[in-house]
């Protein structure tokens, strides 16, 4: 039976491949307490190589606190069975499986190769509104939901303007919690039908083509003479434009929901789209969108386009994101995201991690079991995470969630509360990873 991670704390829980950590496994209470070392037998299974012989290398305990020395071979998920010599004392424990006369605990660890153990898993979105285009919650609320649900950054992206991005990181910037907020936008160009997010871009490219359209006409104009013949539409100039624009503007460009449905039919033409993508100058697809469940078609048919294109010579990198304009009552929010590996939680880490591929995008409509697409390795990896990291990680976010949106109602004592708190969220997420 897998151990509720509410008895123990178990550190580290990812450690390096091929290599020899030290892992600590201390309970939280007295009724869960560990009975002399030698009532107690360790044994490593690994759920790719299976069975690990003389995996543990050595176990003691000290002050209540057992501690083994476990060599983890390759890179994979491994548990850790603690067996227990049967006690009357124990046998109704809530927290072990009793099975012939013996009592057994399992925690899970994942080892990894150097490249991602240097590497911090973080929880994302690039697409978001608020009541300043079509939402209905203000900027520097939508960021108290997000910490809230366990996410290390978003961006605000409401259609057609910039600014809002900018109040809301305003809003918040004497935060210490570690949470970002990244400016961005949805750009909507004249005449051109494609949706395309700027992340993190330095301007606005929807306040570039306003402040001078005659120019943005023109160099659209000029931009389609360069195209192919089947891809020489005004709409497939203009997206040109935008993804160029918002490299211009040092920032990540994204093409968003190809295959949102609307008056029966896509909501640009799939001629568009694969234009688009053939020339794949943008930075990451949104394979994963803000749809609600009747409109499930739409994800899958991106889904399938990803693959496809990366089964014929044309991979690209991926993001999920919620698109949510509604985050009290509504549906979408934390739905659909991104978790990707990244050096540090920085709108240049965040870009480099992502055209790097190594982001998987998320679906998780609410009740149900987590989708991931993206590498293959990074699935296996950020399966692990999805059922051993996040859940705890998010009770610790929420905490700081639920003092900042006490703050916002006016409550300046949380301010207060916020600084003696500290940051529970980083903490935890340095004990979860070993970095030697």
């Amino acid at each position: 039976m897998h151990c509720p991670e509410k008895y123990f704390d178990t550190f580290p829980r990812v450690v390096p491949a091929n290599k020899v950590s030290r892992i600590c496994i201390a309970p939280k209470f007295s009724n869960v307490a560990f009975p002399p070392a030698d009532e107690i037998k360790l044994s490593l299974v690994s759920l790719s190589d299976h069975k690990s012989e003389n995996a543990v290398r050595s176990f003691e305990l000290e002050n209540g606190v057992l501690g083994a020395e476990v060599f983890f071979g390759n890179e994979q998920e491994h548990v850790l069975e603690v067996v227990i010599a049967s006690q009357p004392a124990r046998k109704n424990s809530s927290f072990a499986h009793r099975l012939s006369g013996e009592l057994k605990m399992r925690f899970r660890f994942y080892s990894v190769e150097d490249d991602l153990l240097k590497l911090t898993p973080l929880k994302g979105d690039f697409h978001a509104h608020t009541h300043l285009s079509d939402g209905n919650e203000a900027p520097e609320y939508d960021v108290c939901r997000y910490r809230q649900a366990g996410f290390d950054f978003m961006a605000i992206t409401d259609h057609f303007v910039y600014e809002p991005s900018l109040l809301a990181a305003d809003y918040w910037k004497d935060l210490r919690t570690g949470f970002m907020i990244y400016p961005g936008e949805e750009v909507h160009l004249p005449d051109c039908n494609a949706h395309i997010v700027n992340f993190g871009g330095k301007a606005s490219v929807n306040g570039a083509a306003k402040a001078d359209e005659a120019k943005y006409r023109q160099e659209v104009q000029d931009i389609c003479r360069t195209l192919p013949e089947n891809g020489n539409t005004f709409s497939d100039g203009a997206a040109e434009w935008a993804f160029r624009k918002i490299k211009e503007f040092d920032g990540l460009s994204i093409f968003c929901h190809p295959y949102w449905e609307e008056c029966f039919g896509y909501s640009i033409p799939e001629t568009l789209t694969d234009s688009i993508i053939s020339r794949r100058s943008f930075d990451a697809l949104e394979v994963v969108s803000g749809f609600y469940r009747h409109q499930w078609r739409s994800n899958a048919v991106q889904n399938a386009r990803w693959h496809h294109e990366a089964v014929h010579g044309n991979p690209m990198p991926v993001v999920g994101a919620s698109d949510a304009h509604c985050f009290d009552g509504g549906a979408l929010f934390d739905w659909f995201y991104t978790l990707l590996f990244a050096g540090e939680n920085s709108f240049e880490s965040i870009r480099e991690a992502v055209k790097a591929n190594r982001s998987l995008a998320v679906l998780r409509n609410e009740g149900q079991f987590p989708v991931l697409t993206g590498d293959f390795r990074l699935v296996k990896y950020g399966t692990f995470l999805m059922d051993e990291y996040f859940p705890r990680y998010t009770e610790l976010c929420r905490i700081e969630g639920d003092l900042m949106m006490e703050l916002l109602r006016g409550n300046a004592a949380a301010a207060e509360a916020l600084k003696v708190l500290g940051t529970p969220a980083g903490e935890f997420r340095k004990m979860f990873f070993s970095r030697g």
